[in-house]
């Protein structure tokens, strides 16, 4: 009895555990959704609660009838399952997306020091909300005990009310899929892990609604063919050198004369491309779509089919020395196995465990590699990926040059309404950092005589948001706003007679073509080859595709048409707010998408 007095208890707890979260990120809820939350969320609530009662009979088994260790057995589970669902909650705030096998693999890796930073005014918060949530169950437990004997319930009414919940929520998600009711959609994707039926093709079927009206994306899946044909290449007058500035987590409002000084001078110089966007909102679909032209969509074809980039396939053609000088790990995520299999003696990481010591370390590594690579009679490429401003720690014992500002990310203090001045200013402290590492390298560049045949390129990965669209979004990999995929994109070119800005867009697909095309030989057309096209020519492309393979979006200068994670679709202007689904022409999105699968076989 007690063991399902806490049962039924706990299911009420995570119910409205589930419904303030939903409520708190959603703008507004109509009367259906309500409905929808309620019944979804003691739905969801009671299957989770299921795990530590059926968990708890392995004692019951095993111990005597009036034996409190199954019941404080139950508790303990309960009580840990409330803490994963506020540590899902925390990391759902911050990416729009739930724990999962991914996080849990980087979280628990050997360079997750290089991902996750937790310092100590945040660890301190963690443990006293884990230790409110133990006390709140260890209450409860003592309450049930007492309480025990003079409650009387009936275990087939309990089945038969949650089986009937059930079965509600269950035709309200059936209902909401039909009807592309955008609140109920956003309240399931709210709830950890909640995979509800849906019947659309069942309906269609049947004549109840219109599949022909209906948004839909479908993207093809199969061996890759990358390039479409076989490239044709011519030899190159020069040789020129290469070297690759990046910087994880670049937000495009800290390239300014105040906050990268040293980069900002440098630009004078330099190609800059004021409206590039990234081809993800998170490292590994980034680097991937910069160095093959291609979508992450393609990803894990890519690697199961053993390709390569073909620039770096150039580049070996042509014999040059390959360098790379990453802070974070390129193992996790696992950018080498993907990438970079070809290249012999690659440097992983720089190992120090700490990215301001690994930036620091690599900046130097690099410049003694250049130093002694332009006495070689070799041509280079060098590719330098710092990781400080991702990192969103204050280095110790380093003065901050802008004020107030916190010493360290503290994620559990972060929502819609709070003033990110401190943060802000704790993010640009550490980019003003890398600017100074940055200015080294190119400083090196500049008193070797190497910058005369060097091609420099300085960007970022992705970018890192400060809740700029007021929607309670802090980091990146949350949403496909230019927040979060708009980076700072300038190229230096030797002998560059006439640097200017272009305005038109640009985006990480067009990289590695227009290296290729420009300066290594390339003569076959930009369609066989990438997604993009060369950087200084406009494109008259309506949308680019920008994310993962789970979790991807079809940008264009008005709309954004997400596929979520779960597979729904979510339509929103630039700035998120939600849009009429009638207003985007899926005719186009359709042959956007048909366009993008023209590298399966």
């Amino acid at each position: 009895m007690k063991r399902l007095i806490s049962y039924l208890f706990s299911t009420l707890s995570l119910a409205l555990v589930f419904s303030f979260f939903t409520i708190s990120r959603i703008d507004t809820i109509d009367f259906t959704a309500w409905i929808y939350l309620i019944f979804s969320s003691l739905s969801h609530a009671s299957m989770i609660m299921l795990i530590p009662l059926i968990l708890s009979f392995i004692p019951y088994a095993l111990c005597k009838k009036e034996s409190n260790v199954p019941f404080w057995t139950m508790i303990g589970l309960t009580a840990l399952l409330f803490v994963i669902v506020f540590a899902d909650a925390n990391v759902y705030d911050l990416y729009r997306f739930h724990i999962n096998g991914i996080v849990l693999s980087m979280l628990f890796s050997a360079g997750s020091k290089d991902i996750f930073t937790f310092e100590g005014p945040m660890v301190l918060t963690v443990v006293l909300k884990i230790a409110a949530i133990i006390t709140f169950f260890v209450v409860m437990g003592w309450s049930i005990i007492k309480i025990e004997s003079k409650v009387k319930l009936k275990i087939l009414p309990i089945v038969l009310t949650l089986f009937g919940i059930t079965l509600v929520a269950q035709g309200l998600n059936v209902y909401a899929q039909a009807v592309r009711h955008s609140i109920c959609i956003d309240c399931c994707e709210n709830l950890p892990h909640y995979y509800p039926l849906s019947a659309n093709r069942k309906l269609a079927k049947m004549g109840w609604i219109d599949s022909s009206k209906r948004p839909q994306i479908n993207m093809s899946s199969g061996k890759i063919k990358y390039p479409l044909t076989d490239a044709n290449f011519v030899k190159p007058d020069t040789l020129r050198n290469f070297v690759w500035l990046m910087i994880d987590s670049w937000n495009v409002r800290s390239f300014d004369s105040i906050t990268s000084p040293n980069i900002y001078q440098f630009s004078k110089q330099c190609e800059i491309y004021e409206n590039h966007k990234s081809s993800s909102n998170g490292t590994i679909s980034s680097i991937f779509g910069i160095y093959t032209g291609i979508s992450d969509y393609y990803r894990e074809d890519f690697e199961l089919s053993d390709c390569s980039p073909l620039l770096i396939d150039r580049l070996q053609e042509l014999d040059y020395d390959i360098q790379f000088y990453p802070s974070a790990s390129l193992d996790n995520p696992p950018i080498v196995r993907t990438l970079f299999t070809k290249i012999k003696n690659l440097r992983h990481d720089t190992g120090l465990g700490d990215s301001y010591k690994n930036d620091c370390k690599l900046a130097k590594d690099c410049n003694v590699y250049l130093d002694s690579a332009v006495k070689r009679d070799q041509p280079f490429f060098a590719w330098c990926f710092f990781d400080l401003p991702h990192s969103l720690s204050q280095p110790d014992n380093v003065k901050k040059h802008f004020e107030p500002a916190w010493n360290s990310a503290d994620y559990t203090a972060l929502n819609n309404d709070m003033d990110p001045t401190e943060f802000w200013n704790l993010y640009r402290n550490n980019v003003y950092l890398v600017d100074s590492m940055i200015n080294t390298v190119l400083n090196t560049l500049e008193k070797t005589g190497a910058l005369k045949n060097t091609v420099v390129m300085i960007t970022g990965d992705h970018s890192q948001e400060f809740n700029e669209n007021h929607k309670n979004y802090w980091g990146h990999n949350g949403n496909f706003t230019n927040a979060q995929i708009q980076v700072p994109m300038m190229i230096y070119y030797p002998q560059l007679e006439n640097p200017c800005r272009y305005s038109h867009q640009t985006t990480h697909y067009d990289v590695a073509y227009t290296m290729l095309y420009k300066f290594l030989g390339l003569t076959s057309p930009a369609s066989d080859i990438c997604m993009g096209h060369l950087m200084n020519e406009p494109s008259d492309a309506q949308y680019f595709i920008s994310g993962s393979k789970q979790n991807f979006a079809l940008v264009s200068d008005s709309f954004i048409v997400e596929k979520r994670p779960g597979g729904n679709i979510k339509v929103t202007d630039k700035n998120l707010n939600t849009v009429d689904e009638s207003k985007v022409d899926f005719a186009v999105i359709s042959k956007e998408l048909t366009d993008l699968n023209r590298f399966y076989k």
